[in-house]
């Protein structure tokens, strides 16, 4: 899946950008949220100081917003998305990522709310690393 910027999301990223004092690599809407994908080792200064950075762009923007960093692998991407919780194991095994958490409270981060983080996460993978056929989130 190949990124259209139109400009919505082109004056969200300046907006982005003039809140956080730094560039988004990518910013586009997956269901009813906002994400934007921070540089490797920034998410922690676009996200600001006790995130408060997200709320001035939640509140002004009137939408979720999530913040991601980058990543290169696929699996590093994923732990990335579910931060600040922290995966025991996630692996790739033909074409199908897993996510695998130590306790169920986790593993609902992604499955509450219809399975709508797990379908961010889904979209954030068709972006980057469309060779990712499915996501699973094993007990």
């Amino acid at each position: 899946m190949k990124l259209k910027y139109d400009t919505n999301l082109l004056q969200y990223m300046n907006f982005f950008k003039k809140v956080t004092g730094m560039n988004s690599r990518d910013c586009f809407i997956s269901g009813n949220s906002l994400i934007f994908v921070a540089e490797e080792n920034k998410a922690g200064l676009a996200v600001g100081k006790n995130g408060k950075n997200i709320q001035i762009l939640k509140r002004s923007l009137k939408k979720n917003v999530k913040i991601i960093e980058y990543a290169t692998t696929p699996e590093k991407l994923a732990v990335n998305f579910v931060f600040p919780l922290k995966p025991t194991k996630v692996e790739i095994e033909d074409n199908v990522l897993a996510i695998h958490f130590a306790r169920g409270s986790e593993r609902r981060y992604l499955l509450s709310d219809n399975k709508a983080k797990l379908n961010q996460l889904k979209d954030v993978m068709k972006i980057y690393y469309s060779d990712i056929a499915e996501i699973t989130v094993p007990q």
